[in-house]
C-alpha cells in the first residue's frame, strides 16, 4: 500500500481512515475509501495503534462548489428514487 493517488497510505486502519476524510478531490475519496474498505474486508489493514486517536476536524471538501441558481435546475418530484436523491444532495449542499 504506496502512497499517491489511489494508494493507501498505510496498513492501518486509522491512517487510511484519516487518509479519507482529509481527501479533498469527492472521486479520489470514494476511491480511497473503496480500497480501506476492501482491504479492511480482507485482514490487510491493522486495528493496532500505538498512538492515541486525534480529534477530528473539518473533512477534506475541494475549495469551493459551482453555484448554481435553483432556476436553472431541472424539477424533480420526491414521488421518484432520482427525487428523493435530489433532495439529499441539496441538503447537502446547504450543509455544505
Amino acid at each position: 500500500m504506496l502512497t499517491g493517488p489511489g494508494k493507501l497510505a498505510s496498513k492501518n486502519l486509522f491512517v487510511c481512515a484519516r487518509q479519507c476524510l482529509d481527501c479533498a478531490d469527492p472521486v479520489l475519496k470514494c476511491e480511497l475509501t473503496d480500497l480501506a474498505v476492501a482491504a479492511l474486508k480482507s485482514g490487510q489493514l491493522s486495528l493496532a495503534s500505538t498512538v492515541e486517536p486525534e480529534s477530528i476536524g473539518a473533512p477534506g471538501r475541494p475549495p469551493r462548489p459551482r453555484l448554481v441558481p435553483p432556476r436553472d435546475l431541472p424539477r424533480r418530484r420526491l414521488g421518484s428514487t432520482l427525487g428523493r436523491a435530489t433532495l439529499l444532495h441539496a441538503l447537502a449542499h446547504i450543509e455544505f
